[in-house]
Parts: C-alpha cells; structure tokens; sequence
C-alpha cells in the first residue's frame, strides 16, 4: 500500500545510501534508521530538516516528490520529477478551463457535493448533540443547492459558498464545547486551536492530492473553479472541495472527542496571535491523517468493491480525466458521504 513519508524532527537528516532512505533523526547521536522507498508516494519536509543530494537525486530518479513546508505547515515549493508529464493532456486541461461553459457547470459540481457533505457532518454531529441552531443551518445549507442550479457564473457560485461557509462553520461552533471559542473559519493565521488543526489538515490534504494529478499528468495550477490569482494549486483547491468535510473536518473532530488533542496541545504565536499545533500534536495529526487514508470505503459509484480513501482520491482524478477528454463535466461523479 502507498503512502507519504512525513519528516517532522527538527534538525535531522535525510540522506540516500544502499538503496533505501536513511533517517539521521539525532545527529549527535548518530541515531538513524532506515526506511524503504517501495510504495512511497511523496517525501514531506516539515521546518529545520536537511536533504543530501543523493536523497534528492534518488528521490527524483524514483519518481518521489518533495514537498517543504515550514514548521506549522506553510507551503514553500516542491520538487516534482517530470517523468509523469503529459503534454497533450494539459493542453487540453488549458484548453477546457478557458471554456466558461464546461468550467461553470464541472464547478456546480464540486460545490454541491461540498453542500451536501457538509450538511452530512453537521447532520450527524447534531444526531447526539441535539442543537437547535444547528439543525437549522444544516436546512439552511441544504436550501442553497437550488441556488448553485441557477447561477450563471463563477462569481456567483462564489457567492454562494461564502454563504454556505458561513452556515457550515457556525454551525460547526456549536459542537465544540467551551473550551474552543471557534465561531468562524479563519485561514491566515489561524487564531484559535480548531481553526488551526482545519488549516493543518488542508494542508496535508492539498499536496496529497497534488502528487495524484502529477502522477496522471495534469497541471495542478489550472483548476475550473478556484481563481489562479490566488497563487494555489488551483486543481488540487478544486478536487479537495469534497473532501475537506470527509477528511479533515471529521478528523479534527473525531481527535477531540477522544481527547487525543486537548487545549494542552497548542501554542499562541506572542507577536501574531497565531494559534499553531504543538510538535508531538502535529505528529498526532500527520499520523492520524495517514490512518484515515488507509481506510476502505464502498462509497465509489461504479465499483462493486472496498477501496482506501487514497485510492479514492486518485479515482476522483480519474473521473476528472475522463471528464475533460469526453467534454462532459457530468462525468465527473463526485464523492459523497453517506
């Protein structure tokens, strides 16, 4: 089975000898291991971590990207191997996202799943908390479908989620309690702990999904929906829509109500105000998020068997593909949580 390999100990090395990954994690020690590059789909470096450059040849030679992150999980840049590119396939992903028909009506479709997974959540939260107030946003997100029918434009759909959000997050608030003061979603930099872990877990989810387009060939900046002026993976911002309730909104809740993250967990930036993951909470979370990509779900439209998230997430893209080469957004069947 695939996976990432996340490197998150400040000052370690990572280096490349007798064909495998050697972690040097406590230099002045010496204390390393090794670690195989069979099935791995992507190298993570978090803050302080050294490369040699016969890790990063290696890395690149067997078709492993890089990704470098600062401490908290800003993004810096990748190094991507460009054995994967295919040159007619983004032709025509340009092409297609140029065209404002194919581009508004693929779009309608990332949000009314993103509607109804979040109305999903907030349903199933609410069914032992018992709110009032979230019961109602959960309706009012769910009147908002008929909406994303009838608009005629991108900006309007954008309208739309704003409003969507809105009903989503606050109703969210209402399940966590007295100890987290989350009211709304804040991005830049986060200014509470639930707001942190959210950012964090868009973050791994992101570039997760980055190092499957690579892998089919596609241009992760050109996406349909998200605007290429925001200087993101617009593709990867468009395809994690749907997933961000099933992947990280859920993950963030599922580890405080089990208490493996508490209020302890987190730090306050002084100058800021920024609210960040400890390191061993962020170790927590890398791990807990790399588990819930191992894990089957039968919730693929179009096949009869179990698959991991992972596997779905790249069977999205599929779908995506045979969108664009068809001309026909409604191929693109999005993932919906039951």
């Amino acid at each position: 089975m695939s996976s990432n390999l996340y490197v998150y100990d400040q000052g370690s090395i990572l280096d490349y000898t007798n064909d495998s990954l050697v972690l040097i994690y406590d230099p002045k020690r010496n204390r390393k291991k090794e670690i195989s590059t069979e099935n791995l789909d992507r190298i993570i470096i978090f803050g302080d971590v050294q490369l040699t450059v016969s890790c990063i040849q290696n890395a690149l030679k067997n078709n492993i990207p890089i990704t470098f992150l600062s401490n908290e999980g800003s993004y810096f840049g990748s190094l991507e191997p460009t054995n994967y590119v295919d040159i007619k396939r983004q032709k025509l992903q340009f092409k297609k996202s140029e065209d404002n028909d194919f581009c508004l009506a693929l779009s309608k479709i990332f949000v009314k799943a993103k509607i109804k997974n979040q109305r999903t959540l907030l349903f199933s939260e609410n069914s032992s908390a018992k709110e009032p107030a979230a019961s109602i946003y959960s309706t009012r997100i769910l009147t908002l479908l008929n909406d994303v029918n009838k608009a005629q434009s991108i900006e309007e759909l954008n309208s739309i989620v704003e409003k969507m959000n809105t009903f989503y997050f606050t109703g969210l608030s209402y399940f966590l309690g007295d100890d987290f003061n989350f009211t709304t979603r804040v991005k830049m930099p986060p200014k509470d702990p639930f707001n942190s872990m959210l950012s964090f877990g868009y973050t791994l989810l992101i570039y997760e999904i980055q190092n499957i387009i690579l892998s089919k060939g596609l241009n992760p900046y050109i996406g349909f929906f998200a605007s290429d002026e925001e200087s993101i993976p617009c593709l990867c911002s468009d395809l994690m829509e749907e997933w961000r309730t099933i992947l990280v909104d859920t993950l963030a809740f599922n580890l405080l109500k089990t208490k493996k993250l508490t209020l302890n967990d987190f730090v306050t930036s002084e100058k800021t105000g920024a609210v960040f993951l400890k390191k061993e909470a962020r170790n927590i979370f890398i791990n807990e998020f790399g588990e819930l990509l191992k894990k089957e779900t039968g919730n693929i439209i179009g096949t009869s068997h179990k698959v991991s998230y992972r596997r779905a997430l790249e069977y999205q893209v599929h779908l995506l593909i045979e969108a664009l080469e068809s001309n026909c957004p409604e191929k693109y069947i999005p993932f919906e949580m039951q």
